[in-house]
């Protein structure tokens, strides 16, 4: 996960603590555009780039059902990150001669493992899983010291629980979740301080239908590091100067989406930077996704 950003889609596959069932299949595609044109060095001062960083990344997700209550997901993301004013002076008096340089390629892969722990379909008040969760930015690793990285470049290893509840509305239905990680990052320098340092992040989904096939909801992300240094301290001219920021951050924002009787979704949203220590402050992502639902086959049904 990047120290500068974190990218959060709106509309992501297998969101919540719901899985599918055996043999079912969700397929997802993406688009997220950001931009930002300033920081937040420690908790209050204001660093102005004098240029906006944008961002463009597509993303596939596919989801699969294992077994009862057990799932697995896989995100391959492919991102385009660049300064709208290369040529502005905080670029070309920069710290490292390719700070501004444009930057892309496949960003930070995941792959993440569910197990629903309760269900609602017992009776259960509410839906809980927990998941592994192994993601990698090794493919852009050697980009990390630029202002337009894709990321901190290293791998990390965690674990999530999310819980959520759906209910039938008179026309509709609604939909409520909470999850939250922890995970371990392989640091490029084991320190003291470790860098990048372990990363905790939360996201939260109020999601209403008024009516079956249209939906309108209300999100939160955000993430921590729990270590690091301040923008004005960092190291920029080092390769690791921004995986070794204390970063964090927090968007807030909402989405719609149609649903279709083909199992088709389309979904569209923005979020919005509320908080931010040691990273963009302004940050605003749209985004666009479609997705399917496959069924499981009747042939396998029927085995």
């Amino acid at each position: 996960m990047s120290a500068l950003l974190l990218l959060a889609g709106v509309a992501l596959a297998g969101d919540g603590p719901w899985t599918l069932n055996p043999g079912e299949t969700n397929l997802f595609v993406g688009v997220d555009h950001f931009r930002f044109s300033g920081f937040r060095d420690g908790l209050r001062t204001k660093v102005d780039l004098g240029t906006e960083i944008a961002s463009t990344a597509v993303s596939a997700i596919v989801t699969r059902g294992l077994v009862k209550g057990a799932e697995i997901e896989v995100r391959v993301p492919y991102e385009r990150t660049r300064a709208t004013d290369p040529e502005g002076e905080f670029c070309t008096t920069g710290p490292r001669a390719d700070f501004c340089e444009r930057s892309q390629g496949i960003g930070d892969m995941a792959a993440l493992v569910k197990v629903r722990l309760l269900d609602e379909a017992a009776l259960r008040p509410l839906s809980i899983s927990l998941a592994a969760v192994f993601r990698t930015g090794e493919a852009y690793s050697e980009q990390r010291g630029r202002l337009t990285k894709l990321g901190d470049g290293q791998t990390d290893v965690g674990a999530q629980i999310a819980l959520g509840r759906t209910g039938r509305l008179h026309k509709g239905w609604y939909q409520l979740s909470a999850t939250g990680g922890y995970y371990y990052r392989f640091p490029h320098d084991p320190g003291p301080p470790k860098v990048p340092s372990d990363e905790t992040a939360a996201d939260l989904a109020v999601v209403v239908a008024p009516l079956r096939w249209f939906s309108i909801g209300a999100l939160g992300t955000g993430f921590n590091k729990l270590d690091g240094t301040t923008v004005s301290a960092a190291p920029l001219d080092t390769l690791d100067g921004f995986a070794g920021l204390a970063g964090a951050q927090i968007k807030v924002g909402g989405k719609l989406a149609l649903h279709t009787e083909d199992n088709i979704t389309v979904s569209m949203g923005a979020l919005r930077t509320v908080f931010a220590k040691n990273n963009p402050r302004d940050t605003l992502v749209v985004s666009l996704g479609v997705g399917m639902f496959v069924p499981r086959s009747a042939k396998r049904s029927g085995d």
